[in-house]
């Protein structure tokens, strides 16, 4: 599948902004702030919701082709396409795991306990109760993704358009106010409405995502003059300003819910149009995105570090060590796959 370069490098500069974000929460409690309004990213959790609405788009695009072709059962067409989102995202997940276990063997004081504790994130339950800690902290969000796709996905193979254009919109909607409405952010650490709010995070913000593929198709059809064509993709690139100013800025967190439809508007377009310039599809732009995920994944160990060794440290060093870490990790994580691959093609051959 041919991928949209600007999306691509959104979702590189979304992944770094939650990095930036743990770590300045980490050494300056998300407090840092320059000039009275900017931050080190201290509203960088909001790029989750790039990352839910993402998934929501991609998954109803999936879920059209699917739904008019579909010949196996509602139940096995979901198992197989969860099965290869779990797919996509297992080996850099384990991988990464794994490596933060060994290190933590070296520096945990009750290094059973700490396995214990955590050893259900590895099934991508830290959401459901069962366990709170995970060896990758940030890991939530991907057993978010998938409870949120295990719910949405039947439905929306079953009936499409009753989901995608009435369901979506209306749920979402409710969710998100609910959200901002109670905890006047979008929440992610604790249970409400009896499961855990971050798992109703991502069905509200998928289901947004899934209406936003709606919007996409739409707009594709329509036959625009090119003034109306400048002027959606002024509007797509005003809100993707909007979208990374709010992230690098200590605007009220009450704003989220309004970022998150601004950021859905922004994808709605950037999908719809064309992106064939060399600018977006460039090699580098292809190798950015694909990183983005194993660096994200990585966070976790180069905190640690900081945490038992370099606690004494300036808190720009720690910020260097986190973020040059993460980066390092991934990038390692990826050569050693490709690596593995031509390998095991060769093996073959």
């Amino acid at each position: 599948m041919k991928r949209n370069g600007k999306i691509e490098i959104l979702r590189f500069f979304f992944c770094i902004s939650v990095i930036f974000y743990h770590v300045g929460k980490d050494i300056w409690k998300g407090e840092m702030v320059f000039a009275d309004h900017f931050t080190l990213f201290g509203r960088g959790r909001t790029a989750v919701e790039f990352f839910f609405l993402l998934t929501g788009f991609l998954m109803a695009k999936k879920a059209y082709s699917v739904h008019k072709t579909r010949t196996a059962s509602v139940g096995v067409e979901t198992v197989n396409f969860l099965s290869r989102k779990i797919k996509s995202v297992i080996a850099p997940y384990i991988t990464i795991s794994l490596v933060t276990i060994i290190y933590a063997l070296f520096v945990t004081e009750d290094f059973v306990t700490y396995v214990i504790e955590r050893a259900p994130s590895l099934l991508f339950l830290q959401r459901t109760g069962i366990a709170d800690e995970a060896f990758i902290t940030v890991g939530w969000y991907l057993g978010s993704m998938f409870f949120a796709i295990a719910v949405i996905y039947p439905f929306l193979i079953k009936a499409y358009d009753n989901v995608s254009l009435i369901a979506a919109p209306v749920i979402s909607s409710m969710l998100i106010g609910y959200f901002i409405h109670e905890n006047q952010r979008m929440p992610q650490s604790k249970f409400g409405l009896y499961i855990h709010e971050s798992n109703l995070r991502a069905i509200a913000v998928i289901l947004l995502g899934v209406f936003a593929f709606r919007v996409c198709m739409y707009l594709k059809d329509m036959k625009l003059s090119k003034p109306k064509r400048a002027l959606l993709a002024a509007v797509e690139n005003i809100c993707w300003i909007i979208s990374i100013h709010y992230v690098v800025s200590n605007t009220e967190t009450v704003y989220e819910g309004h970022i998150t439809y601004v950021m859905a508007i922004a994808l709605t377009i950037s999908f719809s149009r064309d992106m064939s310039c060399k600018l977006y599809n460039s090699s580098v732009v292809t190798y950015l995105g694909r990183i983005s995920l194993p660096i994200y994944l990585s966070q976790t160990l180069p905190r640690m570090v900081v945490y038992f060794h370099f606690s004494n440290a300036t808190d720009w060093i720690k910020v260097v060590i986190v973020i040059s870490g993460s980066i390092f990790l991934g990038v390692l994580y990826d050569v050693c796959e490709r690596a593995y691959k031509n390998f095991k093609s060769k093996a073959v051959q």
